[in-house]
């Protein structure tokens, strides 16, 4: 997660600056981004260093505290599947995510606004690898930079990216261990024995959508 404070700083600093900027805006008609409630539905790609790219797809229902600030209560959906396990072989996994985010919201223009999203995520999973299907649940936290376009007073577009933070214990894979001959010229055998290992998911989702005031 060191290697996270840089991007995190530049993405703080961005915001003050445009934070700084937004004065000058303050005389334009906006379209109101405020709703005490709207529903957002996207889906993009996910990856991950343990993962070929995911299917990622969610919805959220947002509640407005105020025209900057929003909590959302979303549900989510993400399918994959991991490398490990002997060469050829992978893991196949399907998650389902329920994320409590909170938002804050800057206006940048006429219509168009920035915003930073985090908070927690409680991941439902389901896989099957070496062995067998089973079930393995895990908490995670989420962090995010997104633009939002509104179309109309009650409908906008929303393009975002979040890191997630995420793993999973308790998998098996099966590892080589070869064996020395036991006289002179016998070619060497190779067994495979189980090794647990965890399954981490840390990584970024790219998302686009569209979200509904309600």
């Amino acid at each position: 997660m060191a290697s996270l404070g840089k991007p995190l700083r530049v993405a703080l600093g961005l915001l003050l600056i445009i934070s700084a900027g937004n004065a000058q805006w303050s005389g334009r008609p906006e379209i109101s981004n405020f709703y005490r409630f709207s529903l957002s539905m996207e889906g993009g790609c996910g990856f991950s260093e343990d993962s070929q790219a995911m299917a990622d797809l969610r919805t959220e229902l947002q509640f407005g505290l105020t025209s900057r600030i929003r909590l959302g209560l979303g549900i989510g959906y993400l399918h994959g599947s991991g490398r490990h396990g002997l060469v050829g072989y992978r893991d196949d996994f399907r998650l389902m995510p329920l994320s409590l985010k909170a938002y804050y919201v800057l206006p940048l223009a006429h219509k168009l606004s920035i915003f930073m999203s985090g908070g927690g995520t409680y991941y439902i999973g389901w896989f099957h690898g070496v062995a067998g299907p089973h079930d393995n649940n895990a908490w995670g936290g989420q962090g995010g930079l997104g633009f939002e376009y509104r179309l109309t007073r009650r409908i906008g577009l929303v393009a975002e990216g979040n890191y997630r933070f995420v793993s999973f214990g308790g998998f098996k894979r099966l590892v080589p261990v070869v064996s020395s001959p036991a006289a002179e010229g016998a070619s060497e055998t190779v067994t495979y024995v189980t090794q647990r290992f965890p399954m981490d998911l840390n990584g970024i989702s790219l998302s686009v959508g569209i979200r509904f005031g309600l």
